[in-house]
């Protein structure tokens, strides 16, 4: 059971980052886009909407290893 608490213990640590990462680079960098081709705030909105996708996508496949992991 230890390891198992240690596991989610390193996951709500990840969680964190998986959350951030995301939409700092896609948020700056769709602002930074808009601002290259003059179409605010389409593709700001588009970065946070990637952001918000990969975020989830990548929280389900983090979970979904860590319950794996606690099966065994």
């Amino acid at each position: 059971m230890r390891r198992t608490n240690g596991q989610l213990l390193s996951f709500a640590w990840d969680l964190g980052y998986m959350i951030a990462v995301p939409i700092v680079v896609l948020a700056i960098g769709g602002a930074w886009l808009d601002k290259r081709f003059d179409s605010s705030p389409f593709l700001l909105l588009s970065g946070i909407f990637l952001a918000i996708l990969t975020t989830s996508l990548w929280i389900r496949s983090k979970l979904t290893d860590l319950l794996k992991k606690a099966s065994q």
